[in-house]
């Protein structure tokens, strides 16, 4: 069966999407090889996926099992469609997942002062930390950033957010997330500098990467040893862009705004990721309202 899984995500997924994606469809092959190795399609039945998806459940996280079951239940509907089988043996298949301990993903703002005040502006990777932290990028895209994407406006400082850098494979440069994950956000005239400063102290050519090829396990080792000499609790280098949006968010800035930084969608997105910001805001605005209307 994971045979006939591999030859459709090959045929049907690899062309069109990114390699990054591509190897979620590889990690659900090597799944259901160890699980039901030579089995074929019409052996499967789904009595035994449900049993694969309760194995499954026993052992990793309901976020996991997620993609898993969306990419096998695909799988099955392209044989429905071809006229292979007659019903997609995945309709109500159920799965759970193991309970993780949650963990906080963002600094507080006393927390933020603190990691600010021990970075070191002239290291490149206490530079990248500082700018994830004021920008709110993901890790390649502020890879991706060049000279040219530093614009100044007679003072008025803009990032022009274009590209990726393909830290795993090409090294090269590709193109963002999503379409709208190209944006130009604001930055300070400190960032800007910074930034400039590296390139020029780099020599390197206006179109190149400032920051050149890292690698998040680099980074998230350094931050999470920032954290601890702070006394904060870890978070790794994405948890950078976490705390930007909280910061934001807290200050009161539209959603609206913060989700065009972010380079969201729309706002839908940005509520479902930060459910837990949006949820604490939400408390402390109440308290806020409990508190005016005992004024009045």
């Amino acid at each position: 069966m994971w045979e006939e899984f591999e030859l459709w995500a090959e045929t049907y997924r690899k062309p069109f999407i990114q390699r990054s994606t591509y190897i979620k469809y590889e990690r659900t092959t090597e799944m259901l090889k160890d699980h039901f190795d030579n089995e074929g399609s019409d052996l499967v039945k789904r009595i035994d996926l449900q049993r694969f998806f309760n194995e499954l459940s026993a052992k990793y996280g309901h976020r996991t099992i997620k993609t898993i079951y969306h990419n096998v239940a695909a799988f099955y509907q392209s044989l429905v469609d071809d006229g292979a089988i007659d019903r997609n043996p995945m309709n109500n298949i159920r799965f759970t997942g193991v309970e993780k301990e949650k963990k906080r993903k963002y600094l507080e703002v006393e927390d933020v002062k603190k990691l600010v005040a021990s970075l070191d502006l002239d290291d490149q990777r206490d530079l990248m930390i500082y700018v994830a932290l004021k920008t709110g990028m993901r890790f390649a895209e502020v890879l991706g950033v060049t000279p040219d994407d530093l614009i100044d406006h007679d003072g008025s400082y803009l990032l022009s957010i274009n590209k990726t850098l393909d830290y795993k494979y090409t090294k090269q440069f590709k193109s963002t997330k999503t379409k709208t994950s190209v944006r130009d956000i604001s930055i300070d005239k400190e960032v800007f500098d910074c930034l400039m400063s590296l390139a020029k102290k780099k020599a390197i050519g206006s179109d190149e990467s400032i920051f050149g090829v890292e690698y998040p396990a680099q980074l998230n080792k350094l931050l999470m040893a920032k954290c601890k000499a702070i006394g904060a609790d870890p978070i790794s280098f994405h948890g950078l862009r976490h705390t930007h949006c909280s910061l934001l968010l807290r200050d009161g800035i539209p959603i609206i705004s913060v989700s065009k930084r972010l380079g969201h969608s729309d706002t839908t997105v940005t509520q479902k990721v930060y459910t837990h910001l949006m949820s604490e805001q939400e408390h402390e605005d109440n308290a806020s309202i409990v508190k005016l209307l005992e004024a009045i």
